[in-house]
């Protein structure tokens, strides 16, 4: 049996890797600019959804390597969605406010005491998520869970 020679007009092993990471940097560079999905896919003549796909995973890769910065985000967002909530629960609370305020004005502050309760369980599972899988707790001489045994 001929050992197989490589081929000179073939590409090097791990090139299509090298240039689909190199074109995965080139395609969040362009959204990060601000380029919408559309040119960017006109661009590098990719599906909308596979661009969408690529940013995700650029996103995820940033969010892992710099994970303290995105808890302090985290925790704002969080911060602002509460006091915000809190706000909106007050005014539709407020026997004053539902009886002067205009129609339109009650529905935008329930539209919005929605919208930000909405985010807020997205800011929750984004923390969730950042936590990563925890341990199973063990049981405790109780049974109950919430210890370790023994």
């Amino acid at each position: 049996m001929k050992p197989k020679k490589p081929s000179v007009l073939g590409r090097k092993e791990g090139s299509t890797e090298l240039a689909a990471i190199d074109l995965r940097d080139q395609i969040f560079k362009l959204y990060c600019s601000g380029k919408t999905v559309e040119q960017i896919s006109k661009t590098v003549q990719f599906s909308e959804r596979h661009i969408y796909r690529l940013i995700g995973e650029c996103r995820s890769q940033l969010m892992a390597s710099k994970k303290a910065y995105f808890d302090e985000r985290l925790a704002v967002h969080f911060d602002d969605t509460f006091d915000a909530l809190a706000v909106n629960s007050n005014l539709l609370a407020s026997k004053t406010f539902l009886e002067t305020a205009d129609p339109v004005r009650i529905d935008a502050v329930s539209r919005a005491y929605g919208i930000l309760s909405d985010k807020c369980f997205i800011l929750l599972s984004a923390a969730g998520n950042a936590r990563g899988a925890q341990p199973e707790p063990r049981p405790n001489a109780e049974g109950t869970g919430s210890g370790s045994a023994g």
